[in-house]
């Protein structure tokens, strides 16, 4: 697998799988990706789990009329509550369901079991090298999402570890 060519379609073969078996996870539960983005945006804040659809559009990347749209169908399905915004009499709440946690919870269970098949073979000195790798790369292409923002010898997958932490119901470290 030699070269920028070699690794570049070894990349890319491996973010399809790695999509399909997301894809297949969620599925099973009834959630988008979309879904997941809005979820965990409410979970990460923390209790009440609650932000504004303002910034979870912000979070999810959508416009305002996509937002409510993602909100109408999440609400819909029990996974958040709406609510007025007391400091802001135009603005809408959205607090993240006991379902809500439950669903997000479980998806991320079946994903990370599927990761963690995927990555079985590795050791946990090429998980880190490999993560360090993925990170220098996607550093140098202005992708500073937490895999990159890891602290030296933290482990080869944070954010694994901070999503397992919450699936057991723990606070992650500096939300609080």
């Amino acid at each position: 697998m030699g070269g920028s060519l070699g690794v570049a379609g070894a990349l890319e073969r491996l973010a399809r799988h790695l999509d399909r078996m997301r894809s297949r996870a969620l599925a099973a539960y009834g959630l988008t990706p979309r879904d997941v983005e809005v979820l965990n945006a409410l979970g990460r804040s923390g209790p009440p789990y609650r932000l504004s659809q303002g910034e979870l559009a912000q979070a999810a990347q959508l416009s305002s009329g996509g937002m409510t749209g993602q909100a109408d169908r999440m609400e819909s399905a029990g996974w958040v509550q709406r609510s007025h915004d007391p400091n802001d009499r135009r603005g809408v709440l959205l607090m993240l369901t006991e379902s809500g946690r439950g669903v997000l919870a479980r998806s991320l269970a079946a994903y990370l079991a599927d990761a963690d098949a995927t990555l079985a073979d590795l050791d946990p000195a090429d998980l880190d090298r490999l993560a360090e790798l993925l990170a220098k790369l996607l550093a140098s292409l202005g992708d500073d999402q937490p895999s990159a923002n890891r602290a030296p010898g933290s482990g080869p997958h944070p954010r694994l570890g901070r999503e397992r932490k919450a699936l057991r119901g723990e606070t992650p470290r500096g939300t609080s």
